[in-house]
């Protein structure tokens, strides 16, 4: 059976596509990350003459980085207004890089209102490059990149989704303008619904109303599949917990037994491939080749899942022949394309060790779910996530009357606007009373109260404080 689950109630926004109860497919997001291709109000905070470009305040504490070679007209000064569109994301040490060379695309078209030309793709013939250029020249003066695809479509669907393009890029500058997101294409667990062959799909869970309809106009075909469930986080069939540990755990075990070491580095990613318990199997190649397979093929399916990007090197088992080098290349590239991971195979280097890098598209798993990537330890943000999704959890259970949360007293500052944030957000249907202890085991612990009174009494009684949070 094969389920796709689509949690996007909360801050922190999940996709996972499973068969038979394992795992083919996760994607994450935060409500707040913004995404290659998202067009952004911001406000030029400085320009820098000797970096050649200007760095503009996009909202939510974010800078952007914007050289001047990706701008249309560079005379720009503190304080002015731009609309920008994000090209590179974020690292640990660098801005995102923006441009105001903006396009907005669909399917089949490119549409890039500062330019002046059309550009067709080459996978075309001349006779249909022609023949596009001819058709789509008396409606567009501006830039346009013609996608192979375009050749598919009639005249008349060509033509109204170029008007469409058009008329959102209108549409964005007519906007009011304040900083941060003016204009995303698509939520992208969309995209990846687009993307996937669905026919074999029995059921697509989404847990909001607005998601459903989301769905629904852009893929009406999957009307009677997809579902609304109103007590999803009760149904879904993974944890916050255990999802987390499975995408950030630092040891990975190969179905032969062998062991895969993933430990990360400001610079690089390193990946230790080790015997670990490997169990020896009569075969035609030396163990440590079938090994080596069995590395690359999960090391693809790895670093698709928690998004890793950047140089990562991995240290095979006895990689010294040119020969056997090729053929661990080709496995990884067979899966790379099995798994549409996206990767850049560098090669082996002098030492014999594998290098590949990846870019950076969204934030990695260790990010998104607040695990310090070297330490591997939760931070603040893994337990408020955590908090979310508990206090969600008894939202959908409407015979709970009052919530008592109880906080350790380091976290206590930071946790009442955060309340605030996730009540304005959800608003629960019970009120929640909020106290501070010192020596708790775990940040924070939540209790169901079925009489508020005797929970206040008792507090006052003891002298201890305690106030309600909503």
């Amino acid at each position: 059976m094969r389920q796709i689950w689509i949690q996007t109630k909360t801050r922190h926004q999940l996709y996972l596509d499973q068969i038979n109860g394992q795992t083919a497919e996760v994607l994450f997001q935060k409500i707040t990350d913004f995404q290659t291709g998202d067009i952004l109000y911001g406000t030029v905070k400085q320009v820098d003459q000797r970096l050649k470009a200007c760095f503009v305040d996009v909202g939510q504490g974010d800078i952007a980085y914007l050289p001047f070679r990706y701008m249309v007209d560079e005379k720009v000064g503190h304080g002015d207004w731009l609309l920008v569109q994000v090209e590179r994301l974020a690292t640990p040490s660098k801005y995102m890089t923006v441009t105001t060379k903006l396009q907005i695309k669909n399917d089949t078209l490119v549409y890039s209102p500062f330019e002046t030309s059309i550009h067709v793709s080459h996978k075309l013939t001349s006779e249909e490059r022609d023949h596009l250029i001819e058709l789509l020249s008396p409606y567009v003066n501006e830039g346009l990149i013609v996608r192979t695809k375009a050749n598919q479509l009639d005249q008349t669907t060509l033509i109204n989704g170029l008007e469409r393009l058009k008329t959102v890029y209108k549409q964005i500058n007519e906007m009011p303008v304040k900083k941060g997101l003016a204009y995303r294409q698509s939520h992208p667990f969309i995209t990846a619904l687009q993307q996937t062959d669905l026919s074999d799909v029995d059921r697509i869970i989404v847990d909001e109303p607005d998601m459903k309809q989301k769905i629904l106009s852009i893929l009406p075909h999957v009307s009677e599949r997809l579902n609304l469930d109103r007590h999803y986080l009760h149904h879904r069939p993974y944890g916050y917990e255990s999802l987390a540990d499975e995408l950030t755990r630092r040891q990975i075990s190969l179905p032969s037994g062998a062991t895969l070491m993933i430990d990360q580095t400001e610079a690089l990613t390193a990946v230790d491939v080790d015997f670990g318990s490997y169990r020896v199997h009569q075969q035609t190649e030396p163990d440590y080749m079938v090994i080596n397979r069995e590395a690359v093929t999960q090391l693809a399916k790895i670093l698709k899942e928690r998004n890793m990007y950047g140089a990562i090197i991995v240290d095979l088992l006895n990689m010294q022949s040119n020969k056997e080098q090729q053929e661990i290349i080709n496995t990884l590239k067979q899966h790379n394309k099995q798994q549409s991971a996206s990767i850049h195979i560098v090669g082996f280097t002098k030492l014999g060790m594998l290098e590949v890098t990846r870019k950076r598209e969204v934030s990695n798993s260790y990010q998104f779910f607040g695990v310090d990537q070297r330490t591997l330890v939760p931070t603040e943000n893994y337990y408020l996530q955590q908090l979310e999704e508990e206090l969600c959890w008894f939202d959908e259970d409407r015979s709970i009357d009052v919530i008592h949360l109880e906080v350790d007293s380091n976290y206590s500052s930071m946790m009442k606007p955060f309340l605030k944030l996730l009540h304005e957000t959800h608003e629960f249907h019970f009120p929640l009373y909020i106290s501070a202890k010192k020596g708790l085991q775990s940040p924070y612990q939540l209790y169901k109260i079925g009489d508020v009174h005797w929970l206040l009494s008792r507090y006052e009684d003891k002298g201890l404080s305690i106030d309600k949070a909503f």
